[in-house]
This record gives C-alpha cells, sequence and structure tokens, in this order.
C-alpha cells in the first residue's frame, strides 16, 4: 500500500508537470509545472524503489510485451485508474455504445489523461448539448450527442425508438451526461436516461425496483443508485408515520425522528423489507439486488431533487448525496 501511494503521488506530480490532468476549467500551465515539479524530483527515488520491490513483479505476470490494456463495458473506477497507473500500467478507456458499434471515443495511447475517455474516433462527431438544446462550449455539462459512420441505421422494427434516439441530421442522443475538456477530451460524468450501467456491463432500469419499493409500508420512495458500480444501491425515505408506529408496538425507545431513523432496529426492519421485495422469486435478477442502501433523514424536494412533474433528478441526487452514495460502495 505503501509504494502504491507513492507511486500515485508521483504519477499526479508527473501529470501536472506535463499537462495530463483533465481541463474542464482553464488552469495555468506555468503553476501546475511549478506546483508538479518537486514532488515529481522528490518522490522518484521512493517510486523507483517501489518499482524494483514491487511494481516489476506485476509487469512479469502479464509477461514481458504488455503495451497497454483497453478498459469498457462499464466506467472505469478513479480507484483502479489510479492503481495501475501507480504500478505503471497503461489503460486506454473507451466509450460507446451498442448503438454505435460500439465506439466512439478512445484515449490516446501518447497522451493519457485520467478521468476521460479520450477524443473522438477519426471520423465520429461528439457535441454536448444543453436543456435549451444549444451545443455547449468547454467545462459545461450537457447531454452527449454523437454522430459518424459507426451509427446504427435504427431498431429493428421500431421506427419510433429511432426517431427519438437519433435526429433527423444524425445525432445520437447517448442518454449520458458528460463535460468536455478544454483539450478536446470528454469525461461522463452521469446519466440523462434511467438505464443505471453496472461496472459488469449489465444494464438495469431504476423505475421498476423504485415502484416495487414503495410496496412496503415502511418505505416512502428510494432511489436506485449504481452506475459503473459492482452492485445497486439505494437512498431510501421512510414512511415516518408507520415506522414509528411499528417503533412503538416493538417498545423502541427514541427520542427524536432522526434517532429513530439512525437506529439499528429501523435499518434492520428496511433491509428485510428490501430483502422481501427484489428477490429472484419476485422476478428479479441477481444483479437487481440492492445489496446496500442509506436511509434519508428528509424527503426530496420539488425543485431541487424533483422537477415540475415531481420526476426524479438522478443527476442532482448524485451530487447532493454524493458524501452518502460513495459510503454504500466502499
Amino acid at each position: 500500500h505503501f509504494f502504491v501511494i507513492i507511486g500515485g503521488a508521483w504519477k499526479k506530480s508527473y501529470n501536472l508537470v506535463r499537462g495530463l490532468l483533465p481541463r474542464f476549467r482553464k488552469r495555468n500551465r506555468i503553476l501546475d509545472f511549478v506546483m508538479g515539479f518537486l514532488p515529481f524530483i522528490l518522490l522518484w527515488p521512493l517510486k523507483a524503489l517501489g518499482s524494483i520491490l514491487v511494481f516489476q513483479k506485476i509487469m512479469r505476470k502479464l509477461g514481458g510485451k504488455f503495451i497497454a490494456g483497453i478498459s469498457g463495458g462499464g466506467g472505469l473506477p478513479a480507484h483502479v485508474e489510479a492503481f495501475f497507473q501507480a504500478v505503471g500500467i497503461i489503460l486506454i478507456e473507451g466509450y460507446g455504445l451498442t448503438e454505435s458499434a460500439p465506439v466512439l471515443t478512445l484515449r490516446s495511447l501518447f497522451r493519457q489523461v485520467p478521468g476521460t475517455i479520450g477524443p473522438p474516433l477519426k471520423g465520429t462527431e461528439i457535441k454536448i448539448v444543453g436543456e435549451d438544446g444549444n451545443r455547449l462550449g468547454s467545462g459545461k455539462t450537457g447531454v452527449l450527442y454523437a454522430r459518424g459512420p459507426q451509427i446504427m441505421k435504427g431498431y429493428f422494427r421500431r421506427d419510433d425508438l429511432t426517431a427519438a434516439t437519433i435526429d433527423e441530421d444524425g445525432w445520437l442522443n447517448t442518454g449520458d451526461l458528460a463535460v468536455e475538456t478544454y483539450d478536446g477530451e470528454f469525461a461522463i460524468v452521469g446519466r440523462v436516461k434511467d438505464t443505471i450501467v453496472l461496472l459488469g456491463g449489465e444494464n438495469v432500469e431504476p423505475a421498476p425496483i423504485e415502484e416495487k419499493l414503495k410496496l412496503s409500508p415502511y418505505i416512502a420512495s428510494g432511489v436506485v443508485i449504481g452506475q459503473d458500480r459492482k452492485y445497486l444501491g439505494a437512498l431510501i425515505h421512510l414512511n415516518k408515520d408507520n415506522v414509528s408506529n411499528w417503533a412503538k408496538v416493538n417498545s423502541m425507545m427514541y427520542t427524536n425522528d432522526e434517532e429513530l431513523v439512525a437506529s439499528p432496529e429501523v435499518h434492520e426492519l428496511i433491509s428485510e423489507e428490501i430483502a422481501g421485495i427484489i428477490s429472484m422469486k419476485k422476478g428479479f435478477k441477481t444483479y437487481e439486488k440492492i445489496v446496500r442502501f442509506a436511509i434519508l433523514s428528509r424527503p426530496f424536494e420539488l425543485g431541487r431533487e424533483l422537477s415540475a412533474k415531481q420526476e426524479i433528478k438522478r443527476h442532482v441526487i448524485n451530487e447532493v448525496y454524493a458524501k452518502e452514495i460513495e459510503a454504500l460502495f466502499v
């Protein structure tokens, strides 16, 4: 672990010196160089020692002629990428969809910018579109659209779905939220469409699961989380009246709602409710199981986590509850 931490810190300083950090906002290259140069020099001896004692052994396991690996199917987790960068193994992350046969972007072997999916392939166009339908500039988050020779002609015998996905100019709406760097790379930051793609590539529709969760008398609502994760998690809002009644029946002692929500007894109650509702016996697949959940202390608010149509704004929830979500996947 020590050498992985050292290797990661050295690689970050290397990226600062070489200008290989993603520029979602304009960065001062001189300042980056100055900030990165000293740790780049000071950490080099420890990095070299780690290579001799640990990292070279890992590299030899790859056969000695390994140049780079390609990552796709699901997003490359930051901690996984950091490990491989610390070791010195190059991972080229790509991005695409079944509808794009499938690759749209790919990092360059010679310009590895962490946290990005690289620039578009030759002959492929990418644009980021805002809520008003206009193209956005660098550093702005919007929906990623793609156009190129690899885009499908359409869905088989589903002209309605085709028209909803590909516009008359040939632009494919990927349903992904993305941002373009000032150097022309792209980064995926979330989803507009509800579909969750797990780390293993499994597609999960969260809406049916969320509707089923409401069958529990103790759950007012739930939001399923899991984009680019190994498993599904959920944020749960309780039906406090029913939970309070349950607590009284079971002679639970508590002083306020916050204490009740945080109690192990309520957590166990909700765990049993979720396990009973979302199961293979009820028609769900194994990867649709909710492995971990967090109970929220307050309901979602209109105009914040909920749209004017009372629809869940998933990208907002991902930002507002980032700490709670991250804790589900530790």
